[in-house]
């Protein structure tokens, strides 16, 4: 089983908090939880050969919940590794429900991705600015505004967060997915007694064939394509994260590690479009022309910095890939 989350990236230096607004008091919650948040990884999952496919979904979706509620304080106090780590608990809770999609009812399927998907997105938001200021942005004279900016767009982004994990939408959302979770809601079909273990070997090894066909371009892939490869590996990790404990032990860590260099590989080219997208929202934030060209200047020297990097980067993906290609099934 997995010792902690294994993170797309490598360990990030803790943000200091932007500069900026006042905010409002915590929630009662909060404040009786934070005196100081603790930052909680995901933690290792157990299945044993006897499990079924319901049993496992109930552990996994149960275990994400958990994850991304036990940094629910910190994410509303604006910590960025809270808001990292809720983030992920939401992404591995998506995963899941991808991956049991045939055992769950369209209409419970749709409610949970919607609500999870629109709480991924609004912390997406805030964590691409604490990425931004804390690994890419220069710290120099030229982009003192630049970095003004996104400042003030984090403790905007954050406002919203608050909000949003302090109000009634998010407590309706967890409320009713703790109900469903606790009564089986689902109400699991013959099928869903099956073996956990042939059907995660079976699902994984899916996802695995169709990236060892996708990663034959990533030499001359388009940003987009790349970015989406990304996501399917990470997708693949956090599925075989779920059923560690049910699968070949050494081929499932070399796999592992092989998709881990990849997604690292990938992660630096991710890391330009980040910064492109980012300046181009900093640019429209500006409010005057000279902040506009100050912004625009910046950006396009940051921008031309991670130039090397791409150069590189993309063809050390496509030397993995061809190692991945190669790998047998789980």
């Amino acid at each position: 089983m997995l010792r902690s989350e294994i993170t797309s990236r490598t360990p990030r230096a803790t943000p200091k908090r932007p500069a900026a607004a006042a905010r409002k008091p915590a929630p009662k919650r909060v404040v009786a939880r934070a005196g100081k948040p603790v930052i909680q990884r995901s933690q290792p999952l157990v299945l044993t050969s006897d499990t079924s496919v319901h049993e496992a979904f109930a552990a996994i979706a149960r275990a994400c919940r958990d994850h991304w509620d036990a940094n629910h304080a910190a994410a509303v106090l604006g910590q960025p590794e809270g808001i990292h780590q809720f983030r992920v608990g939401l992404r591995r809770f998506r995963t899941a429900l991808t991956l049991f999609r045939q055992h769950l009812p369209e209409d419970q399927h749709a409610w949970m991705r919607a609500e999870a998907k629109g709480l991924g997105d609004l912390l997406s938001r805030a964590r691409d600015l604490d990425v931004f200021l804390t690994e890419l942005a220069p710290r120099d004279a030229k982009s003192a505004e630049m970095v003004r900016i996104a400042q003030q767009s984090r403790a905007d982004a954050q406002g919203r967060v608050t909000a949003t994990l302090s109000g009634a939408r998010y407590r309706r959302f967890l409320n009713r997915l703790d109900v469903w979770l606790d009564g089986k809601g689902w109400q699991p079909d013959p099928a869903a007694s099956s073996s956990a273990k042939d059907f995660a070997r079976t699902g994984l090894n899916r996802r695995l064939a169709k990236i060892q066909k996708r990663v034959r371009h990533v030499a001359d892939a388009s940003p987009q394509e790349l970015h989406d490869l990304r996501i399917a590996i990470k997708k693949l990790r956090y599925g075989m994260e779920f059923f560690q404990s049910l699968l070949p032990e050494r081929r499932t860590q070399r796999l592992g590690r092989l998709l881990k260099a990849l997604q690292d590989s990938l992660g630096r080219l991710n890391d330009l479009d980040v910064a492109e997208r980012t300046i181009g929202v900093l640019t429209s934030k500006a409010h005057s022309d000279e902040a506009r060209t100050a912004v625009g200047r910046a950006g396009s020297s940051l921008a031309a910095s991670f130039k090397p990097l791409v150069k590189t980067a993309q063809p050390e993906a496509a030397r993995i890939a061809e190692r991945l290609r190669a790998h047998r099934p789980l």
